[in-house]
């Protein structure tokens, strides 16, 4: 039984490694791509896709755990979550009627 958790821990590990690599060169590509071209918004995307990255690991972490049946730990991880979840909604909340009073970039003033 015991090499049977061996193996359930170090799918999990593989698991949040390919998650982190994955976002990482995504991220570092869309980025490389908008400082080549000068698109602006292939440089967000990427910005954005980096920022959501170890949000994606502690998805990937909760889900691992309740598979596992930690729930102690899958309840701490699930909380983790929802505080991320809880601050870009805040964060949305609180930029959305400041980015609406932006002018576009580019656009005369």
């Amino acid at each position: 039984m015991k090499v049977d958790a061996v193996r359930e821990q170090r799918s999990l590990e593989w698991a949040i490694e390919a998650v982190l690599s994955a976002g990482v060169v995504l991220s570092g590509t869309l980025l490389l791509a908008g400082l080549l071209r000068g698109d602006g918004g292939l440089l967000r995307a990427g910005v954005v896709l980096l920022i959501a990255t170890p949000v994606t690991r502690v998805v990937v972490l909760t889900a691992g755990l309740i598979y596992r049946r930690d729930w102690l730990f899958a309840l701490v991880s699930a909380a983790v979550l929802t505080i991320l979840g809880g601050s870009a909604a805040v964060a949305l909340w609180v930029e959305g009627p400041r980015a609406a009073a932006r002018p576009a970039a580019g656009a005369p003033r």
